[in-house]
């Protein structure tokens, strides 16, 4: 579809025919009703689609990357830090169908450390915040408060893998656990990087590697992780 143009201009003292006029509506409801294409629309910047949206019938995205303001990674790679002591573990037997499952646990007493690795995935969208979405338990029948030090840093292409790469570092994060022993929650209390995105200035792009570990340094009770995860 050509690029559509205003067919009539008016002029002040003059009466405005209603041909004339007709045709200058008729020629934005045409457009609207089904004739807007490339020719007429501009699509090669990038666009914030906010709120729901439902496509019919077949798209085709070419050399496109999708990108969500919002969206999560599993982290499965966790090992221990040797700076502190080393993590227990234990498991949740349930009982299903008279088959047995068990619910693996890492258990964090005071001072015990784990370290993490991810990759940033395709879906991610620069300078938004990352955090850990933590899932765990306690044993405790009151509400307390686990805190935590952490540290991450940014490996991007090109960087020398030591103590050079940017890092960041956080301490006294409160975890809060729910009045309930046993009970599973999740926490979002740990960011990865700063409200932009950014780890020591550094903005996180899609595949770069990052890598982290934590420290309890204070609570109660053992602080029991069941699941982690990469949130944005």
């Amino acid at each position: 579809m050509a690029i559509k143009s205003d067919p009539y201009t008016f002029t002040n003292g003059t009466v405005a025919d209603a041909l004339e006029v007709n045709a200058r509506f008729d020629e934005l409801y045409n457009l609207q009703n089904g004739t807007i294409d490339a020719d007429n629309m501009d699509l090669t910047d990038d666009y914030d689609w906010i709120g729901a949206h439902v496509f019919s019938g077949a798209s085709t995205l070419s050399n496109a990357t999708i990108t969500t303001a919002h969206g999560r990674k599993r982290i499965e790679t966790i090992g221990y830090g040797d700076g502190g002591t080393e993590p227990s573990s234990s498991a949740y037997t349930l009982t299903i169908g008279g088959e047995d499952y068990y619910v693996t646990t890492v258990d964090m007493s005071n001072d015990d450390q784990i370290t993490f690795k991810t990759v940033v995935p395709y879906e991610y969208k620069v300078g938004t915040q990352l955090k850990l979405r933590i899932g765990f338990t306690d044993a405790n029948a009151a509400a307390i408060t686990h805190e935590f030090d952490s540290w991450v840093g940014l490996i991007d292409e090109g960087d020398v893998i030591d103590t050079s790469i940017n890092t960041e570092t956080a301490s006294g994060t409160s975890i809060v656990s729910i009045a309930a022993a046993d009970e599973f929650d999740y926490s979002e209390a740990i960011a990865v990087t700063d409200t932009s995105g950014e780890i020591n200035s550094t903005a996180v792009a899609v595949g770069d590697v990052i890598v982290g570990k934590i420290e309890k340094t204070s609570g109660a009770q053992v602080f029991r992780i069941i699941s982690m995860e990469l949130i944005w």
